[in-house]
């Protein structure tokens, strides 16, 4: 595996964090063995990413990692916004980095697995993106958080429209 510096690692926890959270507090049934699943992929993709490093380096990206989720996830809190929606913001940001070929993850790899389940026809996230108006909202809104997130200092190298 290459070399990653911090904030390449916390780039890669970041989509981690905001997908288990759609899973996890935007599914029927946590507990079902389909999100049990997502979840265990979600977690495996976080041990990959961060297994080059020291256990003192883990705890020390964990914090940081989750300050940045903490301070992304504010404003989306405050307007108390769906699951569903926000899991559909999380669809256009990261959309919009690989279309900027900042790719996070391999193709097949755990959390494209992960991201294949969650973003699949039979989903709610799909649901809401069929309705135009909050579809547009949600591209506007993935915009938005790559922006807040560029302001903490990840994503540099992306172009936020």
């Amino acid at each position: 595996m290459a070399y990653c510096s911090d904030r390449q690692i916390i780039e890669a926890l970041l989509p981690i964090r905001f997908l288990s959270s759609v899973v996890f507090h935007g599914v029927a049934d946590p507990g079902s063995d389909e999100a049990k699943q997502v979840l265990n992929w979600l977690k495996q993709a976080e041990t990959e990413t961060v297994s080059p490093r020291t256990d003192k380096e883990k705890v020390k990206l964990a914090r940081r990692s989750w300050a940045a989720y903490d301070e992304a996830m504010a404003p989306f809190l405050k307007e108390e916004m769906t699951c569903a929606k926000f899991g559909l913001v999380v669809f256009y940001l990261l959309a919009e980095l690989e279309a900027q070929e900042i790719y996070l993850f391999a193709q097949g790899s755990l959390f494209d697995r992960a991201q294949q389940a969650i973003f699949s026809s039979e989903g709610t996230v799909v649901e809401i993106a069929n309705i135009d108006a909050l579809d547009a909202s949600a591209q506007k809104q993935g915009r938005r958080l790559l922006r807040a997130l560029r302001g903490l200092g990840y994503f540099r190298e992306a172009v936020a429209a």
